[in-house]
Parts: structure tokens; C-alpha cells; sequence
């Protein structure tokens, strides 16, 4: 008969790691001592959500006992910060917890002094803060750039921006964007917004050349502009000398419109991408433009494109598409959607 506790510690770590409720870890600490030090270190590896100053007294009072636990949390939530002062309990707690190793640190927040404190700590550190992709919001900056300031003291390697944060605003967020080429190992964006036109991404895009993952979440392109052909595309990368970066290996649409003339100026300006996907968004394309698309990424090796087919997309057309499109394309429902998968 195999007993539990002879567990191997690496197998026993394994297990824990699948445990995803801290309660249920923090019952398994009590089993014995052999599972108390590994069950501890993944329950610092689950994300903390910290709703009160009580609640950060308990996480900072167990870091204190071994502070080197601070550097297994990678992802915290904090709540409960005040709106005028922040309590010492929060700076007592980032002291400890706030890390190179950590990747998200998410919330709102209501005082610049927060932001000071994370900078003071980071400077501490001979190692860049290269894993962090998120920091709480301002909660009096609409356009972030308080967090992409502090991101970039902190040298992040990631950062999410509003291209456009107010929907009546006539130009680019350009006092977040003049920050990107300040970013020594920016590898991962996200670019969120409303844009008028799909080369707005230029001037943006151009400011960073470390990038590895390109994200449009939620984006929105006003005109739509279909009717822009590949060869007037090729012209106008051309005549605004469009520089290529080599860098970037992955592509990805998450709920984001995106057009023909967008996605081939992203194939010329990244032409080492080997990852495109675009997450389920319903199909806003008619199948010809879609057809241009899968033309201009045919060289990526990975594609993956899902989309749920509305009530008034013609199904002749659509298998009519598969049917002469070179990709694997299949169809299947979910509840009472459509889906059709490209890859």
C-alpha cells in the first residue's frame, strides 16, 4: 500500500499546484509538516485578492514569518486602498510582496503615492522588473498614463494602452504613446480603443521595436475601410516609409474589428510572425475581404481564426468558402451559434 506523505516533494508541489482554492490548500498545510512548507508556496502562487486593510494585516503577518514567500506571488488584487490616504498596512505588505517575480499587481487606486511607492521599492532590486504586465489603475488618469509612466520606471515588459481613451477625442493618446520607445524590454502590447482608420496603428507601432505579441482587444475602427485594395496598402507603406520589425512572432484579435488593409500592413511590417489568431468575434466581413485576409497571413505557420456566424450570413456562402479555401475550415454549433473555425 502506497502511503501519501512518501510523496515525492516535486510530485506533491505538482498537485498543489492544481489545487485552485487557497482554502482547500491551506486545509491540505495541516495534514502534516512534510505538506505544510510545499502547500504554503503554492498558495502564495495562487492570485491574492485582498478586499480590506484586516485582510492585508493577515497576508503581511504570514509573510513576515518567512519573507522570502514574497517572491513566489506573482499575481495580487488589492481592494480597500483609500481615496485620500493609503494605510501603512499597504506599504508594509508591497515591501514584502511587491517583487521582480511578481506579474500582475491589479486594483484602483486613488493617490499618486501609491505609484512612488512601487518605484522606491523597484529601485532597491538590481533585477528589472521584467515579468510585470499590469499595476493598479489611477482612478483620476482616464487615459492611464500614470500606470504606463510607473511601468516604465519599473522597465515592464508589457503594457496595455487606450489608443483613443475618449470615444469624442480628435487625436492619439500620444502622451502614453511617447513613452513606448522608453521601454527597454517592452515585449508583449495591447492596444485598446476606437481609431478612425487602420493606419492610426502606425505611429503607435513604430515607436516599438522589441515587441514579440501584438494584441488588439475590443478595438474598433470607425470607417471600416474595406475598400482600400493590397496594391494602394503596398503604396502607402511605401510612401510613409513603414519600417519592418523582425521581432514579432505573434498576432492576435481578441473581440476587435480588423479589416483586409489592416492585417496585410501588419504581415508587412512583421514578417517574421509565426502566430495569428483572432478569438471568437461574429463575422463582420464578407467572405471575399475574409479570403483577402487568409491570402495575406498564408505564410504564418499557426493561424486560428474563430468566429460565430450571425443570423443573416448566407451558409451557402460560407461553405462555399471552405470549400475553396486552402485553410482547414469547420463548422459546429454552440447553443444556438454557429461557429466557424479556421486554421
Amino acid at each position: 500500500m502506497v502511503i501519501v506523505a512518501s510523496l515525492p516533494g516535486e510530485l506533491l508541489s505538482k498537485i498543489f499546484d492544481y489545487i485552485d482554492s487557497i482554502a482547500q490548500l491551506a486545509a491540505c498545510r495541516l495534514v502534516c509538516r512534510g505538506w505544510n512548507y510545499l502547500a504554503e508556496r503554492s498558495m502564495f502562487g495562487k492570485e491574492i485578492r485582498i478586499k480590506s486593510e484586516k485582510q492585508a494585516i493577515q497576508v503581511y503577518t504570514h509573510l513576515c514569518r518567512n519573507p522570502f514567500n514574497g517572491n513566489l506571488i506573482k499575481s495580487m488584487h488589492l481592494e480597500g486602498i483609500g481615496k485620500k490616504e493609503i494605510p501603512p498596512i499597504f506599504e508594509y505588505l508591497m515591501d514584502i510582496a511587491f517583487t521582480p517575480t511578481m506579474e500582475e499587481l491589479t486594483g484602483l487606486v486613488y493617490t499618486k503615492k501609491f505609484f512612488n511607492i512601487l518605484v522606491s521599492i523597484a529601485e532597491r532590486y538590481s533585477l528589472e522588473f521584467v515579468n510585470l504586465k499590469r499595476i493598479p489603475k489611477y482612478a483620476h488618469d482616464n487615459d492611464g498614463y500614470m500606470s504606463a509612466r510607473t511601468l516604465k520606471q519599473l522597465q515592464a515588459s508589457a503594457l496595455s494602452i487606450d489608443i483613443q481613451p475618449f470615444s469624442y477625442a480628435e487625436t492619439l493618446n500620444w502622451k502614453v504613446i511617447k513613452l513606448l520607445d522608453k521601454f527597454k524590454y517592452l515585449r508583449s502590447l495591447e492596444l485598446k480603443g476606437e481609431i478612425d482608420t487602420w493606419s492610426i496603428v502606425d505611429p503607435v507601432l513604430k515607436k516599438c521595436h522589441t515587441l514579440e505579441t501584438l494584441t488588439f482587444y475590443g478595438l474598433h475602427i470607425g470607417d471600416f475601410e474595406t475598400s482600400t485594395d493590397r496594391q494602394e496598402v503596398h503604396s502607402w507603406v511605401i510612401i510613409h516609409k513603414v519600417i519592418k520589425e523582425f521581432s514579432l512572432k505573434a498576432i492576435e484579435f481578441k473581440s476587435s474589428v480588423f479589416s483586409p488593409p489592416l492585417i496585410e500592413y501588419l504581415m508587412y511590417k512583421y514578417p517574421n510572425v509565426t502566430k495569428f489568431t483572432v478569438t471568437r468575434r461574429y463575422l463582420h466581413l464578407a467572405f471575399e475581404e475574409l479570403q483577402r485576409i487568409m491570402d495575406s497571413i498564408k505564410r504564418v505557420q499557426y493561424k486560428e481564426l474563430t468566429f460565430i456566424l450571425q443570423y443573416d450570413v448566407s451558409m451557402w456562402e460560407a461553405i462555399a468558402f471552405a470549400e475553396f479555401c486552402s485553410d482547414k475550415v469547420e463548422f459546429h454549433t454552440d447553443s444556438s451559434d454557429v461557429i466557424m473555425k479556421i486554421s
